[in-house]
């Protein structure tokens, strides 16, 4: 089990490396693509790509620059993990559905993967998986 401390680092790190990589990516295709049809709207300076990418916005940085932004989702992630059925679901899988768009509490979370419904690949192949997503499904 991680500390608090190592769960912040990690969490810091997948939210960094995810707006990195995205980024990298969009600049990529912006620099390889030889047609890339735009909108008169859009100028070409506002990277259409980076519109797509996932946003985490739900944390707050200090002063300090300290782990702060990382905390809301390590603890919709810790709460999660007090179901003890749901502890072989990786950080990582749980972290690509707390973007903006998926964000919710760790109940909610914890009620989606039971029901089965959350259309998430990631929550598959892990031993002792079947315990958690979907477990209500099958009752």
């Amino acid at each position: 089990m991680m500390t608090q401390h190592e769960r912040q680092i990690f969490v810091s790190a997948y939210l960094d490396g995810t707006g990195a990589g995205t980024s990298d990516l969009c600049k990529d295709l912006e620099n390889n693509v030889v047609i890339l049809k735009m909108k008169d709207t859009v100028a070409p300076s506002d990277h259409p790509c980076i519109h797509f990418r996932p946003q985490f916005t739900h944390g707050k940085t200090d002063a300090l620059a300290t782990y702060n932004y990382a905390d809301p989702y390590v603890a919709i992630i810790d709460g999660f993990y007090k179901h003890s059925e749901c502890r072989a679901m990786p950080y990582t899988a749980i972290m690509q559905h707390l973007n903006d768009a998926e964000f919710k509490s760790s109940e909610d979370l914890y009620r989606l993967v039971r029901s089965g419904d959350a259309s998430w690949g990631a929550f598959s192949g892990f031993e002792g998986i079947e315990k958690c997503y979907g477990a209500d499904r099958k009752r």
